[in-house]
């Protein structure tokens, strides 16, 4: 094998990673602490990770490293890590939807209107699964929005 050939099935596999996780370009890059432009060349096959990036895809998503280079073994280390990032991506998912509903609610604020209680009913079904996942978000849009239903 080749350098390109092996620059260009690590660009598939960290792109399936990220496909995996369900994550933009843009979140992988700040997951991972490199800038968009180095991450697009890692993803399309033009450049090879730095070793700091390669430690951060171990430590920080729970990439296999084995499977990253050398196509062997598992994506992630173990079953349990892959639980821990279904719950990153709910957690992910979760602050997603509360922070944009609450964007629109705060604009529309003067003029009620179906969308706007669609919103105010997401963050209402979001809000129970809160605390445990990120207390402060809880804490804020409990005090701001609650009173407000």
């Amino acid at each position: 094998m080749n350098r390109k050939t092996i620059m260009q099935e690590i660009a598939l596999r960290l792109k399936k990673i990220r496909e995996t996780l369900g994550i933009s370009p843009v979140d992988m890059t700040k997951r991972i602490g490199t800038y968009r432009t180095n991450y697009y060349k890692y993803e399309n096959g033009r450049s090879f990770p730095h070793f700091t990036v390669l430690a951060r895809l171990g430590n920080n998503l729970g990439v296999s490293l084995d499977w990253l280079i050398l196509d062997k073994g598992p994506m992630f280390f173990k079953e349990k890590d892959s639980a821990i990032l279904i719950l990153n991506n709910f957690r992910a998912t979760c602050f997603f939807i509360i922070h944009h509903s609450s964007v629109i609610i705060h604009h529309s604020k003067s003029q009620p209107s179906p969308t706007r209680q669609v919103y105010m009913e997401s963050i209402l079904i979001l809000l129970p699964v809160c605390p445990p996942l990120f207390p402060n978000v809880y804490l804020y849009f409990s005090k701001n929005f609650l009173h407000r239903v």
